[in-house]
């Protein structure tokens, strides 16, 4: 593993947010400058001496730094440091930097090691440090607190919470970092309330997010805590897998060490940004290659004579060779998008040379053309018949015996269930998509079931008990598919659709155990509604129903067997412990 530090791109990363904080958060000569902090001030209400300006970020010597070629800057995301004194960015590297020596890291400063040794592919907790002969493992991430200022008497208020938003999301864009880290409940929501876009995926605490254009990938863990570091503790069982998956998709590898899926097509994204405004594809990994290579492949006799082979079976002449480039290949410039319209290219000349003509089939869905067909045919021949989807054939004309079904036919109900991955938000328009799509390529008896898995979930609203739905799996689509070549890459070229899960060109279906669970939980969620709200221990709340209502705590105890908490309130000027469902409780701020 090749690991490079840029310190001229570091120092311009630190430039450029430096110079974001003197005009609009800490001047060097006038002080104190934000435009908000009156009103963050007035917001610890009479004991305005708690309000104590500003602790501004920290970005390292070595914070550009590239891992076998790829970007990999890291941005930290901790809660407020409670201090009574203005801190500079200055200041904020000798305190850092002075943590070089194990015996002064405090325990959240070990964390923040253990951390960046995971994402450097150390071993957390080593004695390891140094990412390369120039760098210590300190130097080579930025740091950003969610409040910059602090309330030395108690939590940040939402003035101040709602505020700093908008300084995180400048800090962001200054640094262009490729992957977040958020430690602690609070950072994670106020981190979670300033991206513009927000793609969980199915791992858990593990996400993609886009904010100002700069796109990353977000990993969410706890605040060091006792037993924090322990063999069972947080830090082992749930932060280290977190960040071993962020990692890879940050490097462009799927948390499996696999290749990423890449995205649709430009022409789908352009249909999508119609549909949608801001709709940032998922992050695609990098590839390269020479268009020279491209074409050496692609002119191999047995390549030519597959693709003039396909076309007489009235499949797509191109798709077939490129996932056999890409395996050939390991390609490190250009995007496998780019690779993909380069292979199209040479093939249409390749096939004209031998005959053939490029022609696309259209067809009208709900007001809008759709291609649904992209294939080859002799000059001045007709198309092969098999190509041709069901929407465009006369209704008198039988099926030309092919053994595709009729349109009416059913699927069979035991099929397979597949994952199929979505644009996140996209989850319905997919789903309408593949079965039109099914019915217009005559595979309706090949795909059965289209199914958003979803769950039930009870909140307060007005102080009446309110159930919804929500989505169990963001940015996922179950369909049961009796899955070939053809019908695989109609599922992968449905607009918004970035793919199978597991498998590439050749993905597994769930297993029956697999379908069980999703299914139960569903029953389940539908007879015994899940609270919509999740809750950790010392969660600030606020009681929104019962005797106790209008009444803020700290969570003491979470039973999610029973979906209670125990929070404890003050009456009287007493602590007094009082269990609640999580409906009767939300969090603050």
């Amino acid at each position: 593993m090749s690991v490079v530090t840029d310190k001229e791109a570091s120092e311009r990363y630190r430039q450029r947010l430096e110079k974001y904080c003197s005009e609009h958060v800490l001047h060097p000569e006038s002080g104190f400058c934000c435009e908000h902090g009156e009103a963050c001030r007035s917001s610890v209400g009479g004991k305005r001496d708690s309000f104590a300006p500003v602790q501004l970020s920290y970005v390292g010597d070595g914070y550009a730094v590239e891992i076998d070629g790829r970007p990999m800057r890291i941005l930290i995301v901790p809660i407020q440091v409670k201090r009574d004194q203005i801190i500079d960015m200055g200041m904020r590297r000798e305190q850092i930097r002075a943590c070089i020596d194990p015996p002064r890291r405090n325990q959240h400063m070990r964390a923040v090691v253990q951390v960046l040794q995971v994402l450097f592919g150390l071993e957390p907790g080593g004695i390891v440090d140094q990412i390369n002969s120039n760098s210590h493992i300190l130097d080579a991430y930025a740091m950003a607190n969610s409040v910059l200022c602090s309330n030395l008497s108690g939590d940040p208020t939402d003035a101040m919470l709602k505020n700093c938003r908008e300084h995180l999301r400048q800090t962001i864009e200054s640094l262009e970092p490729t992957i977040i880290v958020t430690q602690g409940n609070v950072p994670r929501d106020t981190f979670r309330k300033a991206v513009d876009r927000y793609e969980p995926t199915i791992y858990d605490r593990v996400a993609r997010v886009t904010i100002k254009g700069v796109q990353a990938v977000c990993c969410e863990i706890l605040l060091p805590a006792p037993g924090f570091f322990g063999p069972e503790g947080h830090f082992r069982q749930v932060a280290v897998p977190a960040l071993e998956r962020a990692r890879r998709l940050a490097l462009g590898k799927a948390p499996d060490g696999t290749p990423v899926t890449p995205p649709a097509s430009s022409d789908e994204q352009s249909a999508d940004a119609e549909d949608a405004g801001n709709n940032t594809p998922p992050i695609v990994p990098v590839l390269s290659t020479e268009t020279g290579e491209i074409r050496a492949f692609m002119e191999r006799p047995e390549n030519v004579e597959l693709m003039i082979d396909a076309t007489s079976r009235g499949r797509p002449a191109v798709e077939p060779l490129e996932e056999g480039f890409l395996k050939e290949f390991d390609p490190q410039q250009i995007s496998q998008d780019n690779v993909k319209q380069q292979i199209g290219r040479v093939a249409r000349a390749i096939m004209e040379a031998n005959g053939y003509e490029h022609v696309r089939h259209d067809v009208p869905i709900h007001g809008r053309l759709f291609t649904v067909a992209s294939l080859y045919r002799a000059k001045g021949g007709q198309p092969v018949a098999a190509s041709a989807p069901a929407a465009e054939q006369s209704a008198d004309a039988p099926d030309a015996g092919n053994g595709e079904p009729e349109s009416g036919e059913a699927a069979d109900p035991n099929l397979p269930y597949y994952i199929i991955h979505t644009y996140s938000g996209f989850e319905k328009k997919v789903q309408e998509s593949l079965r039109t799509r099914a019915d217009s390529f005559g595979y309706k008896k090949k795909v059965g079931e289209i199914r958003i898995p979803t769950e039930s979930v009870v909140e307060m609203r007005n102080g009446k008990k309110v159930t919804t739905e929500r989505l169990l799996y963001p940015g996922y689509v179950l369909v049961q598919l009796a899955l070939d070549d053809d019908l695989w890459h109609v599922i992968k070229n449905t607009p918004r659709v970035t793919g199978f899960v597991g498998g590439g060109h050749d993905p597994q279906p769930l297993t029956n155990d697999e379908v069980n669970q999703i299914l139960n939980r569903e029953k389940d969620s539908a007879e015994r509604p899940r609270p919509k709200m999740e809750f950790a221990r010392n969660d600030r709340v606020k009681i929104a129903d019962g005797p106790f209502s209008g009444f803020s705590g700290t969570v003491e105890e979470v039973n999610e067997d029973r979906s209670t908490v125990k929070v404890m309130v003050t009456i009287f000027g007493r602590g007094t412990p009082v269990e609640l469902e999580y409906f009767q409780v939300e969090k603050e701020g």
